[in-house]
């Protein structure tokens, strides 16, 4: 059973980082559960901190909603600043990742904590269940 769970985490740790940046350095992608900062350019009233929600949109001022997950922030710069075209010209918007709350996995079984484990980064199998406590001493 212990063996099945740890293959388990180890495909979804595998999928999670593989799908958020690549060895080479690729850019951050926003997931749910993330916080954004968005703010336009000598527009002090178009400023917000915006969580992409579960269904991977956030909503800004003027632009509306806007579906972020999977993209990176430049891309989501591109899509608030199209959007904001009608009422303003030219837009300098800047997009800031603030947390990186959406990156989480689950440790189940004999760990001295199982639950959930924030991925700052590529993590691997050992390490999320080294930041669940390692695994207790009837583990399998």
């Amino acid at each position: 059973m212990m063996r099945s769970m740890i293959a388990a985490f180890c495909a979804l740790a595998v999928w999670s980082s593989a799908g958020n940046a690549d060895q080479s350095g690729a850019a951050y992608l926003l997931s749910p559960g993330d916080v954004v900062m968005v703010s336009v350019w000598q527009e002090d009233s178009l400023r917000q901190e915006a969580t992409v929600l579960p269904d991977g949109s956030i909503t800004f001022p003027l632009a509306g909603r806007i579906n972020v997950a999977g993209l990176d922030v430049t891309a989501v710069e591109k899509q608030v600043a199209a959007k904001l075209e009608k009422f303003l010209p030219d837009p300098n918007v800047s997009v800031v990742v603030k947390s990186i709350a959406g990156n989480l996995v689950y440790v189940q079984g004999k760990v001295i904590k199982p639950g959930p484990v924030q991925m700052a980064g590529p993590t691997a199998v050992l390490q999320a269940l080294s930041m669940s406590g390692g695994l207790d001493k009837f583990a399998d």
